[in-house]
């Protein structure tokens, strides 16, 4: 289960209650019955984090409740051979036509994105 935005469950949320006619108080995500429901299966296990490149964080990881201090694990760039790999797979996914694949095309694209799988994927259909 992947889900966006997880600093959102120990803030306030975007909804608010109408309190009277003219005025309204937020509402804070504990009150959620969908947050309410998702907390309650956070254990000990395990939890998986990425950077969202949003501004507006609610809490810093290391003040979230059971988050331990070594959580953040930091994945390296594909290597050449991961990289031909990945375009063999691209291949077989047809998300590139084998008829314009060639060795220098996919080690361009490898060189351009630095190895970096997303950016792989990314320039994938416009080198093509």
């Amino acid at each position: 289960l992947a889900i966006d935005q997880y600093n959102s469950w120990f803030t306030f949320s975007e909804y608010e209650e109408a309190v009277t006619p003219r005025s309204c108080r937020p509402i804070h995500a504990r009150e959620l019955a969908t947050v309410n429901a998702f907390r309650s299966m956070k254990h000990d296990d395990m939890m998986v984090g990425a950077f969202s490149h949003s501004t507006a964080v609610g809490k810093l990881r290391k003040d979230l409740p059971d988050v331990p201090t070594d959580a953040r694990v930091d994945f390296p760039r594909y290597t050449l051979d991961e990289a031909a790999a990945v375009c063999h797979y691209y291949l077989r996914q047809r998300l590139i036509r084998r008829e314009v694949f060639t060795e220098e095309k996919w080690k361009k694209i490898y060189y351009l994105s630095n190895g970096n799988g997303s950016e792989m994927r990314w320039l994938a259909p416009l080198i093509w």
